[in-house]
């Protein structure tokens, strides 16, 4: 108690006149900068260790690698024997990174992911053996054009000439039957307001390529750039059709297209019945129209993938 005392005789008083008694009296007041309490008192405990990866669950670091993507898979199995056992494990993170090396999409199928690996396996097994399931002869029918022709989603595209020796004016397509649909497709057919050598096409963004017929003697190869669902001048496209010089046409000049993501490539071979020196290749970004690849002097084909050019000198 005398510490109290203490403590309160030291605080500042204040003193009051109060009317009309005349009496005095003296105020104490207490100011929180005063009021002195004790610090509790806490045991001592030593610090936490930093939360490491083993001490999360398998099951949580699987969900939080299904989100990663299938780069960090890859990635993270190759860094950590923990994960690497992890991916070993999962069924759906091992289908993610292999349709991802087998270039596909995943369907968005109800079927469970152990199920789609297997299969997707078995395909890409099939694949490297060349070892096909079953084989189907399908009748192209009159005037088709066999060197014109592309396989895409599932469906045969081919260019048909109206009658033999006359250009090609008509594209037909058949849809072939597939795991999901055992029925072969009926065909049909799109008349062409332009003659045609050779086409490409990628359903997905809705474009269609098509190489005007060469003339003996031109010197300019005309490339268009469509809309296969109405045949306009494509709407991404920054120019309807791109061109490239050549040297004067033959009649054994010859022209190929490919066409991955946003890369068009064009192979003109001067004389395809021997190697000439005015053989050319060129790539362009075909949604602004610019060249981003030229050359002479090879025979290639042109764009298997966005990302790779695949050139073969000759001779």
């Amino acid at each position: 108690m005398s510490i109290v005392r203490q403590l309160l005789s030291r605080l500042p008083k204040l003193q009051l006149r109060l009317r009309p008694n005349n009496k005095r009296y003296t105020v104490t007041t207490v100011t929180p900068s005063l009021c002195l309490l004790p610090e509790p008192a806490f045991e001592s405990q030593a610090p936490r260790p930093p939360l490491q990866l083993d001490d999360l669950p398998p099951e949580l670091l699987c969900l939080i690698l299904e989100y990663a993507g299938p780069e960090t898979i890859v990635a993270a199995g190759a860094v950590s024997r923990l994960l690497r056992e992890i991916v070993a494990a999962s069924s759906s993170l091992q289908y993610t990174v292999a349709l991802v090396l087998a270039g596909l999409q995943d369907g968005a199928e109800s079927a469970p992911s152990g199920d789609r690996l297997r299969a997707l396996n078995a395909r890409t097994a099939s694949w490297r053996s060349f070892q096909y399931r079953d084989r189907l002869n399908v009748d192209i029918g009159s005037g088709a054009y066999r060197p014109c022709y592309d396989l895409h989603s599932g469906i045969f595209f081919v260019g048909r000439r109206t009658a033999a020796n006359l250009p090609i004016r008509t594209l037909s397509w058949l849809p072939l039957p597939s795991v999901q649909n055992q029925l072969l497709g009926s065909w049909q057919s799109l008349p062409l307001d332009i003659s045609i050598d050779d086409f490409a096409l990628d359903l997905r963004q809705d474009l269609l390529v098509l190489v005007e017929m060469l003339i003996p003697n031109a010197t300019m190869v005309h490339i268009h750039l469509r809309s296969f669902e109405s045949l306009q001048p494509h709407p991404k496209a920054a120019e309807a059709a791109l061109t490239m010089e050549c040297a004067a046409v033959t009649v054994h000049s010859t022209i190929v297209v490919d066409l991955s993501g946003k890369h068009l490539g064009l192979l003109f071979s001067h004389d395809h019945q021997a190697r000439s020196d005015h053989d050319r290749i060129c790539v362009w970004d075909w949604t602004t129209g610019e060249t981003v690849f030229a050359a002479i002097l090879f025979r290639a084909l042109p764009v298997p993938s966005p990302s790779v050019l695949v050139v073969a000198q000759l001779g």
